[in-house]
């Protein structure tokens, strides 16, 4: 009977043991809620680096639409000026 006992108090001590290292390694509901309003806000500020990146690239390409419109306004000019010559 001691014999058993003293197995039996062993497979106790390491259930306590791995419900120890389980409970230490594991996420709590906190922890995951926590996990889940983190991603929200990353997933907020990646959606403002998009629009901002957008709106950057839109008037990236004005500018540049632009440009290509009044350069081609001053060469058509001169062309046109040493043309009348």
């Amino acid at each position: 009977m001691e014999i058993r006992v003293k197995t039996l108090e062993e497979k106790v001590e390491s259930l306590v043991t791995d419900v120890a290292v389980i409970k230490s390694n594991y996420a709590t509901k906190e922890d995951v809620s926590t996990i889940r309003v983190e991603i929200a806000e990353t997933n907020v500020r990646i959606a403002d680096v998009k629009a901002e990146l957008h709106n950057t690239l839109r008037a990236q390409v004005t500018t540049i639409v632009g440009s290509m419109i009044a350069i081609t306004g001053v060469a058509s000019g001169v062309i046109i000026k040493f043309l009348a010559h």
